[in-house]
């Protein structure tokens, strides 16, 4: 399966069965007032949109998205979300183009387990991020198994 097939079969998976991702990421983070990331919004941006419209909704939210920048965009308009919402469109997806400690608070959903394996790209998050990263992964072969949490702990070798 090359990567616009698992993309468009795990975008559809998390519309289709409103996946565990947006509840979860609702319940073990405070995101009031804060600044955030979120890798790999997708087409619908439904976790940026459903965080906005919660009742402790973040200061702002960057969204990092190459193939869905414009859709977006629309999307926060039409949602009267564009000053809440912003959007950026990597040119390399291993390097974030933002200054150190830019965010309280970088999340992601069903973005490539192996996009999260990869150091140099952690490493990147760990930049940007002044506070919390939290990531949400499906499963590593595109399945659809209860969902699991990757927890970097700096405490731990």
């Amino acid at each position: 399966m090359n990567f616009n097939q698992a993309y468009t079969t795990i975008v559809n998976a998390s519309v289709e069965q409103e996946t565990k991702e947006i509840p979860l990421l609702l319940s073990t983070t405070d995101f009031k007032g804060k600044e955030c990331l979120e890798i790999g919004a997708g087409p619908l941006a439904r976790l940026a949109i459903k965080l906005l419209r919660s009742k402790q909704p973040p200061k702002h939210i960057t969204c990092l998205d190459h193939w869905n920048a414009e859709k977006i965009e629309q999307l926060a308009r039409k949602e009267k979300l564009q000053d809440k919402i912003s959007v950026v469109k990597p040119q390399d997806p291993l390097k974030l183009p933002f200054e150190n400690n830019s965010f309280d608070i970088v999340y992601a959903g069903w973005i490539p387990s192996d996009l999260l394996k990869n150091p140099e790209y952690l490493r990147e998050l760990e930049r940007v991020s002044r506070r919390d990263i939290v990531c949400i992964m499906s499963g590593l072969k595109g399945d659809i198994p209860p969902m699991r949490d990757l927890i970097l702990n700096e405490n731990e070798p």
